[in-house]
């Protein structure tokens, strides 16, 4: 089938790279000129595992293509527009629907003056607020545009493992009103239902909550634990024990089971707000959802208070964080992508340099982005071994594996104080004492 993609951002660039990759003719469409001409020699705008080579390997065979005018990027043989426009967060916490609203605008007036020859779905990939894509079928029937109908898809994509998440989905969900969309749909991911992947099928609505309603659910997953982590130090207990022993029963699982410092990134914070919106817009008191952003905004507090504290204890009780060498392990929100969106470690960074430490910061992926957040007001080192020498502290607060294989007998000796908050558990307690580091994960009492 032939695709047109609008928006190359990280939802629009993987849909159109694995659809691509999947057997499709896809052109991917971006009013910013300056990022076509890098998606077209091959160069992609952020950090994505796996998705360099598949927009390689798309443009290489001619079936991935990349477009700044949707004359360029639409036919009459066109089957299907994907929307995968930017929606960030409004000041009431809905969706800013604004270049949703835009690129339908200009859509309208493109079939208007280009009618299709065949039956096109306008599907919204990009997370949209609850109504909207019925909203947007009344538009698409008040024009006039007897060829063009409208479907809700809404992406399930982690950051860091997009493109295996797509090529390997737990289901499709899709809002539509027709057996003709429905079956449109069906053909585009052909390939994934003969696999069996399980195809849902709802209204409008249904798909756009679908969507909501699964973030905000592992949110508070993420929420739970960090809370029961905050808990297990005061009362002694091991939180990695507690997780391991619920994430057992096959009620509560243990994907999203593990503390850290705290959920940000595109969509968690994002999509509980526009839940909380959502309810309150209808007048339906959620105090539950209401409570996951109050419990994730309280742990980011604790978790510079846990600094402190523990820059009192092991280095100074007066002057703590004045003038000590802080390394931050870590900027971007987690592991394996460069998105520093609601990063709770950029967060640190601010809190740490007004309380007037020197702070180092060391990320695989993110110090580009990070730079221009906190430009020079903090050191960058791209070696995390090179980070930790001479420094007062080492806080871990992303994942990455890299961090993990440091060896760390060679750290200790090179930091000033071996001294080590580990707010993501990446190594054993009894190992780092051993070497005689003074190690604080999160969530065991020490």
């Amino acid at each position: 089938m032939k695709i047109t993609i609008l928006g190359t951002g990280y939802v629009g660039l993987v849909t159109g790279a694995c659809l691509a990759h999947s057997g499709h003719h896809v052109t991917c469409c971006d009013i910013d000129t300056a990022k076509i001409q890098r998606l077209n020699s091959g160069d992609i705008p952020f950090y994505e595992e796996g998705l360099g080579g598949l927009v390689s390997q798309g443009i290489d065979h001619g079936t991935l293509m990349f477009s700044a005018t949707l004359e360029d990027a639409i036919t009459d043989d066109t089957e299907a527009v994907f929307l995968a426009v930017s929606t960030p967060q409004a000041s009431d916490g809905h969706a800013d629907l604004r270049f949703v609203d835009t690129a339908v605008d200009q859509l309208i007036m493109y079939f208007r003056e280009n009618p299709m020859a065949r039956e096109c779905v306008l599907v919204t990939k990009s997370t949209v607020s609850v109504g909207t894509t019925a909203r947007l079928a009344a538009r698409i029937s008040e024009a006039g545009l007897r060829h063009v109908f409208v479907a809700n898809n809404p992406e399930f994509l982690r950051e860091g493992t997009a493109v295996s998440d797509f090529m390997s989905p737990d289901r499709i969900v899709v809002g539509c009103d027709s057996d003709l969309v429905r079956t449109k749909m069906k053909a585009i991911y052909r390939s994934f239902l003969e696999s069996g992947v399980p195809f849902v099928s709802v209204g409008y609505a249904d798909s756009e909550l679908i969507k909501y309603a699964s973030n905000t659910f592992l949110a508070a997953k993420v929420a739970f634990i960090n809370e029961l982590a905050v808990l297990a130090e005061t009362v002694g207990a091991n939180v990695y024990e507690v997780a391991h022993g619920m994430g057992l029963d096959p009620r509560i699982g243990a994907s999203f089971l593990r503390p850290g410092p705290g959920y940000g990134g595109s969509c968690f914070p994002k999509d509980v707000s526009a839940l909380a919106a959502t309810a309150r817009a209808s007048a339906i008191p959620l105090g539950l959802v209401n409570a996951i952003s109050e419990s994730n905004d309280r742990h980011k507090v604790w978790v510079f208070e846990k600094i402190t504290r523990v820059a009192e204890t092991y280095l100074d009780p007066k002057g703590a964080l004045m003038g000590r060498h802080i390394t931050l392990l870590g900027v971007a929100f987690k592991a394996n992508t460069d998105d520093i969106r609601d990063s709770v470690a950029i967060e640190m960074a601010y809190k740490l340099l007004a309380a007037g430490a020197v702070v180092t910061v060391c990320d695989p992926e993110a110090m580009p982005n990070a730079r221009h957040i906190l430009g020079d007001r903090v050191r960058y080192v791209a070696d995390a071994e090179a980070a930790l020498m001479n420094a007062d502290m080492g806080v871990v607060l992303t994942e990455w594996p890299v961090f993990q294989r440091l060896d760390m007998a060679r750290v200790g000796e090179a930091m000033k104080h071996p001294l080590i908050v580990d707010m993501r558990g990446l190594w054993s307690l009894a190992h780092m004492r051993e070497l005689g580091f003074v190690y604080v994960p999160i969530g065991i009492a020490v």
